[in-house]
């Protein structure tokens, strides 16, 4: 009906974190939940529609709020044994760009408090999308996976689910939003139709050429992401060698003329001041190992680190919602994200979160670890969503 939104969410999820705990979250953990969620509310999000799609090479988890659409989606495609069995552990999350304590084993229903609460909100169709993993699968299988469950969808979007191909939005949280801001890059210079009418970035991982922002320094042991762990799972996901860890934390990977090239997108000056008040220290852009360049070059390509991508494609790329939060080392990559657009004329929508640290969108639904500053971010989201 014209009541109804017609703009799909294709979250290309991340995985939850086990609580670690951190000085700046003891306030909270005493606390009663703030989280009080109306009856009526709570039987809609119980009564939200969904269904799995599954593929041998990705699987899909549809949430709907509309009634006239079908309460549960299956596919007669071949399914890969890797995806699991399609009644429920439909898919492990990828472990190597996603930040976690440990590794093990997550599958589509761990994002499904976040997917319905944002479907029933914001009255969109949200599609959950699980892909193949690492260490078992290497760049670009993941990004492709995407990229295939995006294109399945579409061509089906508007007869299975009356959702309108243009308005199709691409988001992911950390790893997911990297993978999203990655397929909107390849949308935008493949010149494919339709494009993504918008990307939704939450504290995204978009660059993986400089360990030594701001953020980094001052995050680098704030739970639910170390500095560490960062490189640790982009190893991961780029070839699995552990032993380039150093080097890729000291940016050996980086030729000098490319770290000078990159300055203009990646250099304090393009913070706020407000993201240098905690300290940092600069570090001299002097050499390079043109051995591991070689074998980590990959890393810098504009499908692996969309913030490096170049100025007439990112021109084009669509409007943005991005979110950050402070004690997050991935914040300024949101952040330097941010200016980028907006230098080349791309609408952003940003939200920072003050109080907020990564993965904080999984613990917005109350519980004996809710925080309020994971409510706001969600309905910041949500706010967003009703605006396309």
């Amino acid at each position: 009906t014209g009541s109804q939104r017609h703009v799909l969410t294709v979250t290309l999820i991340s995985q939850s974190r086990p609580f670690q705990l951190c000085p700046h979250w003891l306030g909270h953990l005493a606390a009663p939940s703030l989280l009080k969620s109306s009856s009526a509310a709570e039987a809609s999000l119980k009564e939200l529609q969904h269904g799995d799609v599954h593929c041998h090479r990705f699987a899909l988890r549809c949430f709907s709020a509309f009634g006239s659409y079908p309460a549960v989606f299956r596919s007669s495609l071949q399914r890969d044994d890797q995806l699991g069995d399609p009644a429920g552990s439909v898919a492990r999350q990828q472990a190597a760009l996603h930040p976690r304590g440990e590794h093990r084993d997550r599958n589509l229903d761990s994002y499904d408090h976040i997917c319905r609460y944002v479907a029933i909100h914001s009255e969109t169709v949200v599609v959950s999308v699980a892909y193949r993993l690492s260490p078992e699968h290497r760049y670009p299988v993941q990004l492709d996976d995407c990229q295939a469950a995006t294109l399945h969808f579409l061509k089906v979007a508007e007869a299975d689910y009356g959702v309108d191909p243009r308005k199709v939005a691409l988001g992911g949280d950390s790893a997911g939003g990297n993978l999203a801001a990655a397929l909107c890059y390849r949308a935008a210079k493949e010149g494919a139709r339709p494009q993504p009418c918008a990307q939704i970035l939450i504290y995204p991982l978009l660059q993986m050429a400089d360990f030594h922002l701001p953020s980094y320094q001052q995050n680098k042991m704030v739970p639910m992401l170390f500095r560490g762990r960062t490189i640790f799972y982009c190893l991961q996901y780029l070839n699995g060698d552990m032993t380039l860890n150093e080097e890729m934390l000291n940016s050996d990977h980086v030729p000098v003329e490319l770290k000078l090239r990159y300055r203009k997108w990646l250099g304090h000056e393009n913070l706020p001041s407000e993201c240098k008040a905690r300290g940092f220290s600069l570090k001299v852009a002097s050499s390079h190992d043109e051995e591991v360049y070689d074998l980590l070059k990959q890393a810098l390509e504009p499908e692996l680190s969309p913030l490096l991508a170049p100025d007439d494609v990112v021109r084009k790329l669509p409007p943005a919602f991005i979110l950050t939060c402070e004690y997050d080392v991935l914040r300024d990559d949101g952040i330097l994200f941010k200016k980028r657009l907006e230098d080349l004329g791309v609408p952003v929508t940003w939200h920072h979160i003050n109080d907020g640290f990564h993965g904080i969108l999984n613990f917005f639904d109350g519980g004996r670890l809710n925080f309020p500053s994971g409510k706001r971010a969600i309905d910041h989201v949500v706010d967003f969503l009703r605006t396309l």
